[in-house]
């Protein structure tokens, strides 16, 4: 966790991120991210209400639905701690317009995300992902793009066979 916030850079470094006092968390619903191809990428957006000055964003790509991602605890624990949470239903999946084809574009897609997320006037220009099973999948593919922005992942439980013939790393 300490290596996560100072790779983020939240403010008061990492000991304030550990004793911070919690926020409310602001929901902004289906922001649609365009990607390089025209295809636009349904994305919830949880903010800190009362939080000033750039936030670091934590990427949680998901083709399970991102309606269903805000159960239990993890985006409510991140926003607590001043990180603005972007969940975003990968291509071709529930709000996301495109064709759905498994791991074919998550490495740009990812790319074109993080991308989005640094140019919106509240970010810090530091974007980590989180994740397990596919969504830790999506944080490998977008970590061999090598996005300059994307500072930390925390894949859990990623597949071993991601890759593919044929689609280099």
């Amino acid at each position: 966790i300490v290596t996560l916030a100072i790779a983020l850079s939240i403010p008061g470094g990492a000991a304030s991120w550990a004793s911070q006092d919690g926020y409310e968390v602001r929901r902004d619903r289906s922001n649609m991210v365009p990607m390089r191809d025209g295809v636009r990428l349904s994305t919830d957006l949880y903010f800190p209400e009362g939080a000033e000055g750039p936030r670091s964003t934590i990427l949680i790509r998901t083709p399970y639905n991102k309606e269903g991602s805000n159960r239990g605890d993890t985006i409510p624990r991140f926003v607590d701690k001043g990180y603005v949470v972007a969940v975003q239903d990968i291509r071709g999946r529930y709000e996301s317009e495109g064709q759905y084809r498994l791991r074919y574009s998550d490495r740009e897609d990812g790319y074109d995300t993080v991308d989005w997320l640094i140019k919106q006037p509240w970010s810090s220009q530091k974007v980590a992902t989180f994740g397990c099973s596919y969504l830790g999948e999506t944080q490998l593919a977008l970590s061999a793009s090598k996005h300059p922005n994307h500072v930390a992942a925390m894949p859990q439980a990623p597949s071993a066979a991601y890759y593919a013939p044929g689609r280099p790393w």
